[in-house]
This record gives structure tokens, sequence and C-alpha cells, in this order.
């Protein structure tokens, strides 16, 4: 009689196991693929922690959005006063950009007007002492792009830079350019 009444209660427990494993399937399959892709790679042993980044392999991409708040008070201030080149992120990111023609556009940026902010594009140019409108150096930040873009003109020969490629350039910069396409 012992075994007639255990039965019932293994039954229930089988009921229960199979109901507990029926919730986890149906839990798993309704979460979106990357997270179950992410999951298992927690599992191997590195933590990931998800939020509103770009998942890339194993490999989590975080392109962080500068605020360039700060610059807004440079405007119609002189460059030098400021020390507007030295000034983080611009400094770390002007030399990433121009490389080796980053000594080219310090050489060029020496006489300088004030600093304009027009349409969230903080925009400067300068020039080689007594060698305006042939060596100079223009500089453009687009506050909402977050890109800095940069023009050289080396004897009266211009060359445009923008970060990441990008050669959609602010008009204060075009407008530069185009002062040597004029003479």
């Amino acid at each position: 009689m012992l075994h007639h009444a255990a039965a019932p209660i293994l039954s229930m427990q089988i009921n229960r196991y199979a109901s507990l494993a029926f919730m986890l399937l149906a839990l798993a399959a309704c979460r979106p693929a990357n997270e179950q892709a992410t999951t298992a790679k927690a599992n191997s042993g590195t933590p990931i922690v998800i939020d509103s980044m770009v998942l890339s392999g194993d490999t989590v991409n975080v392109t962080p959005l500068t605020s360039w708040s700060a610059f807004e008070r440079f405007e119609g201030h002189y460059a030098y006063e400021i020390h507007l080149i030295n000034q983080e992120p611009l400094h770390g990111r002007l030399r990433a950009l121009l490389g080796s023609h980053a000594e080219d556009f310090t050489e060029r940026y020496l006489v300088v007007p004030p600093i304009t902010l027009e349409n969230k594009v903080l925009f400067n140019e300068g020039c080689m002492p007594h060698h305006c409108l042939q060596d100079e150096a223009a500089l453009a930040i687009d506050m909402k792009r977050d890109i800095i873009y940069v023009g050289i003109a080396e004897n009266k020969q211009v060359t445009l830079w923008g970060e990441n490629g990008d050669t959609i350039y602010p008009a204060k910069l075009l407008e530069w350019r185009d002062k040597f396409n004029a003479q």
C-alpha cells in the first residue's frame, strides 16, 4: 500500500519538472537573438553588459560623442588667447586627423581673427605672418555632428580634411577654400 501512496507524489513531481522545463523553453524562445548570443558568450567566462551598444562579433564598439558645449564660450575670442588648438578634445583629434601635416597647420595658424560660431559650427582661420592669402589654415568644428574639419593652403593650393573621411564640409570652410580659387 505504501507503493501505491507514493505514486501520486512521484507523478506530481514529474509534472512540476515538466512544467518548469516548458516555462524555461518558452522564456528562452522569447528572447531576442542578439541577447541569446550574448548570454552564450557571457557563459564562456567573459561577462558582457548589454546597453545601447552595437555588437560586432566578440567586440563591443562604442563611439563616444564629445560634448563641444564648452567651446561655445570661445566665440569672439582669439585662438592664441585661449590656446584653442591645445584644448582637449580638439588637440588630440586634430593631431590624429592631420598626422604629418599638423606642423603645416600650426605654421599657418598664427595671424587669426576672432573665432566665430554659427549654426553650431565653430570656425576660425589664420595665416602665416606676411603670407596671408597664400599660406593659410582653417579649422571648423561641426558641434552637432561631432566632426572636425581642417583646410591648409600652401602657396594657394588648398587641401581639406574631415574626420572619418567626411566630405560634407561646413559652408564657412568652403567659403574659405573658394577665396583661393577667386584669385
